[in-house]
């Protein structure tokens, strides 16, 4: 690491991420953006709303403890509305909302046809991708302030909720066919689906990949300006980042031999 350090890049798919990395990254880092997969682009626009249910989102139930909290606190403030709970399970759950593995059609069915989604995350440094896939469709989504969805939604913000008591008023009037805030939804979150098209991420990417391309007469002055002054991480720096630390890695692999033993 500190002999190629000259060849080193760290690209963070959100800039919020960038100002939390230790030094050594922080120094060598810039924003690369990432765009909805392909598949996503064939179902925009495509939502109907003919379901009365809000689809919510919540893979392996049972092999995860932060997944089994999540979805506990929505079975908690939401249980008793119409409601469908997509996602990977790994062993089966009971209960009769939770759809487990679905083929294409029947997920695109219910992707399309859900009154609405609810997106609970107020992680403020990571997006999962099933919410603005379904504001990619026209879904409306009713998400919880203090995310970083919140900071994607540069429009009215109609479906920005401050706790899930307010989430539950919106997702009951959407239920109930209200036609204006599904509207007012769907109009605001146009300013997050632009920021994840393919074109968006392949301009940025291409900007930053300029820096490496030569000058006609060989130099690279883009990359040489980048680069200037740059300071090569000390020892002490390196053996104090976790990562590249390789005693940091032992209790973790102990652990997961133990795992696999106990399995």
């Amino acid at each position: 690491m500190k002999n190629a350090y000259g060849r080193f890049w760290f690209g963070a798919f959100y800039p919020e991420v960038i100002p939390n990395e230790n030094e050594i990254f922080r120094r060598r880092s810039f924003h690369l953006p990432i765009p909805l997969p392909e598949g996503a682009w064939k179902n925009e626009n495509q939502w109907t709303g003919a379901e009365k249910t809000i689809l919510f989102v919540c893979p392996t139930i049972h092999e995860s403890v932060a997944c089994k909290a999540i979805y506990n606190d929505f079975k908690h403030h939401f249980g008793d509305l119409p409601h469908a709970i997509a996602g990977k399970q790994l062993s089966p759950v009971n209960d009769p909302h939770v759809t487990g593995f679905l083929d294409a059609a029947s997920y695109s069915r219910l992707f399309l046809g859900a009154r609405a989604m609810y997106y609970h995350s107020r992680e403020p440094r990571h997006l999962h991708y099933h919410p603005v896939e379904a504001m990619a469709t026209g879904m409306p989504v009713v998400y919880l302030r203090g995310g970083l969805l919140e900071r994607y939604d540069q429009g009215s913000q109609a479906g920005a909720c401050a706790d899930e008591s307010e989430a539950r008023g919106k997702l009951i009037r959407l239920l109930n066919g209200d036609t204006l805030p599904a509207d007012a939804m769907r109009e605001s979150q146009k300013t997050v689906v632009a920021q994840w098209r393919p074109e968006v991420a392949s301009a940025a990417w291409a900007d930053w990949f300029d820096l490496f391309t030569p000058a006609a007469d060989g130099s690279r002055p883009g990359l040489d300006r980048w680069s200037a002054d740059m300071p090569v991480p000390t020892r002490a720096e390196l053996r104090d980042y976790p990562f590249l630390n390789p005693r940091a890695f032992i209790p973790s692999l102990t652990l997961a031999r133990m795992w696999r033993s106990a399995k």
